[in-house]
């Protein structure tokens, strides 16, 4: 298992320096010239928190599917296929790009961590904004890395990031329209929405959805380990 993850480290390891020196460079300017408005009230913090989400969501994309990315390439370059020659099981070949997944989803958390503590730890709510973010960027990243592993050894990585789009715009209608279905009054309605945005923007609604996305990465990596998964036709002989 240590020489599959050296494997994809010397593999990606320029990719994933440059990316967390990026990271850690223009969160560094945003430190030093701009001042967070934790301490003002209301409306700010949702402004901090959308603004979070927003600036975030390419580096959880790029976090999330880099496992997806690694398994692609190697079954593109045949590496699974010489896989099967060395003694290693089939459960352990796709057991490792999860491992891998998770050691980089753990890497951006500390980052993500240590520069909220360094932001936002003497303001006032300080460390519930710290948890929720540090919740939501560990979430998101779990939640992309597990789906699109399990459907990338199904199908291939471009599938799989077409079906997650497919998902993440269709569901979203789907639940506003049955709410609206099942809830005829347009005040309900308002006042559930109101009441699970409200949820979801605290440090509890972060640590549930946190949990959630957990549960979905363990139960893809167990469902994708446990199988008989062909991954690919070229490595279908792959020793059990």
């Amino acid at each position: 298992m240590k020489a599959l993850l050296r494997y994809d480290w010397y593999v990606y390891r320029k990719r994933l320096l440059l990316f967390f020196g990026i990271y850690g460079g223009v969160m560094g300017l945003i430190f030093a010239g701009f001042h967070y408005p934790i301490d003002l009230a209301g409306e700010w913090h949702w402004l901090y928190k959308a603004i979070l989400l927003v600036l975030f969501l390419p580096i959880d994309l790029f976090i999330g599917l880099l496992p997806a990315k690694a398994l692609s390439d190697s079954m593109k370059s045949g590496w699974l296929k010489l896989s099967a020659a060395m003694p290693y099981t089939k459960q352990q070949l796709c057991g490792e790009k999860y491992l891998f997944g998770l050691l980089v989803i753990a890497a951006h958390g500390v980052c993500v961590a240590v520069c909220q503590v360094i932001a936002l730890a003497g303001s006032r709510d300080g460390w519930d904004i710290i948890l929720l973010v540090i919740s939501y960027e560990l979430a998101k990243p779990l939640m992309v890395a597990g789906l699109s592993l399990l459907l990338t050894a199904r199908w291939s990585l471009s599938a799989a990031v077409l079906i997650l789009i497919g998902v993440c715009i269709t569901v979203p209608h789907l639940l506003m329209g049955l709410v609206d279905i099942l809830v005829r009054d347009n005040e309900t309605v308002y006042q559930i929405l109101y009441a699970t945005e409200s949820f979801l923007a605290s440090a509890t609604g972060g640590g549930v959805v946190l949990g959630l996305s957990a549960l979905v990465f363990a139960v893809c990596c167990r469902r994708q380990t446990a199988a008989s998964v062909t991954l690919n036709p070229c490595v279908r002989n792959v020793r059990r």
